[in-house]
């Protein structure tokens, strides 16, 4: 049986715990020492002993295999189909004006740094007057837009969740890729994605980020942002934001 993230309250690790034969689990979180997973420990064990390998899909990945439960893995990176991205940008029309930025990415998770991207994206406008920011995935968004001005809110493009066809087609079609992260990836199997639709990739140096990039050969980094919980006050007191590294 093949089993993902068979440590984590799941149907994955109702499956390990109740399977006989011979177990895989592929683990692709990143997250530091975890105070729950260490007191659940001794009533994971029983379930992790019956793994006969291990797989990771980054390094930040196995680190976390290492440090939270113990043991080596096998690092096997995400694959991608990139055959629906083939002849996308050429076929693309590309809007004049501009530059437009793209963000994909759940609104609810503050880890995937939309909070971060709306804090700076008034100086960036104040910079490009004529940018625009096209904003994807599901999830509430009114209270994050919530304080801007209304030229700001003109600047942006709301998409709501969109179909792979049409991720595919914004990945293709905007000027600068931006995944303003905060933490807690492994891999970024949104930058390969980018990467294969040729867009210009810009992201937080988060480590795993960082392993699929390679930069400056796939794309360009700026410093990670922490936000703060509220959405209306996404940075760090003093924190520079992406802005000043676009």
């Amino acid at each position: 049986m093949h089993i993902h993230e068979p440590a984590s309250p799941s149907v994955s690790l109702l499956a390990l715990w109740a399977v006989t034969g011979p177990v895989v689990a592929t683990f692709h979180s990143s997250q530091i020492k975890s105070r729950a997973l260490r007191l659940a420990g001794p009533m994971l064990q029983p379930g992790l002993d019956k793994i006969s390998a291990r797989i990771a899909v980054s390094e930040e990945a196995a680190r976390t295999v290492s440090e939270q439960l113990g043991g080596p893995s096998v690092v096997i990176p995400n694959g991608l189909n990139t055959t629906p991205f083939t002849g996308l940008r050429d076929a693309e029309v590309r809007r004049t004006g501009g530059p437009n930025v793209l963000f994909l990415g759940r609104f609810t998770e503050p880890r995937k740094g939309l909070a971060v991207l709306l804090k700076a994206w008034p100086s960036i406008l104040a910079q490009h007057p004529a940018a625009c920011l096209d904003i994807a995935g599901p999830g509430a968004i009114e209270t994050f837009l919530h304080g801007l001005t209304p030229a700001v809110r003109d600047s942006i493009r709301l998409h709501g969740p969109v179909s792979a066809h049409d991720k595919e087609a914004l990945l293709a079609g905007t000027d600068i890729y931006i995944a303003p992260n905060t933490g807690g990836e492994s891999f970024g199997i949104i930058l390969t994605e980018a990467l294969a639709a040729g867009a210009p990739i810009m992201a937080s140096d988060l480590v795993a980020f960082g392993d699929v990039l390679d930069p400056p050969l796939g794309g360009q980094t700026f410093p990670m942002v922490t936000p703060t919980p509220s959405p209306q006050r996404s940075m760090t007191s003093g924190a520079t934001p992406p802005s000043a590294n676009a």
